[in-house]
């Protein structure tokens, strides 16, 4: 539900991107039209760059602070500048960073809460 309500959203020419976890695959969803899309797979170390990249940020800048003031909450690091958007819900910080940083890649944190794969 989560994920329709997202694509939905998109305007033309905007993506995101998916993780696949069952196969480690992940994939970028652009939407060429108002009834079209266009999905392809991502190369793993483009991936590899903005997670670890994302993570680093997250360790060394963000943690310590985010975790005792906004535990349960969602975060997106765009992984160009550290800035970041912060949120109650999923979809919610995934809006604004798609507002404040059109077409920069973010790294999805929960903020206190281990990803589990």
């Amino acid at each position: 539900m989560v994920l329709l309500m997202l694509l939905e959203q998109l305007n033309e020419g905007e993506e995101i991107v998916l993780p696949v976890q069952e196969n480690d695959h992940r994939l970028r969803v652009e939407k060429i039209s108002k009834e079209s899309l266009h999905i392809s797979k991502i190369s793993s170390p483009v991936l590899d760059q903005i997670t670890k990249r994302g993570k680093e940020i997250y360790e060394q800048d963000l943690k310590r602070q985010l975790e005792e003031t906004h535990r349960g909450k969602y975060v997106v690091i765009n992984i160009e500048t550290g800035q970041y958007v912060i949120a109650d819900t999923d979809v919610e910080v995934i809006e604004k960073f798609r507002e404040e940083f059109p077409r920069r890649q973010g790294y999805f944190v929960r903020v206190g809460v281990p990803f589990r794969a």
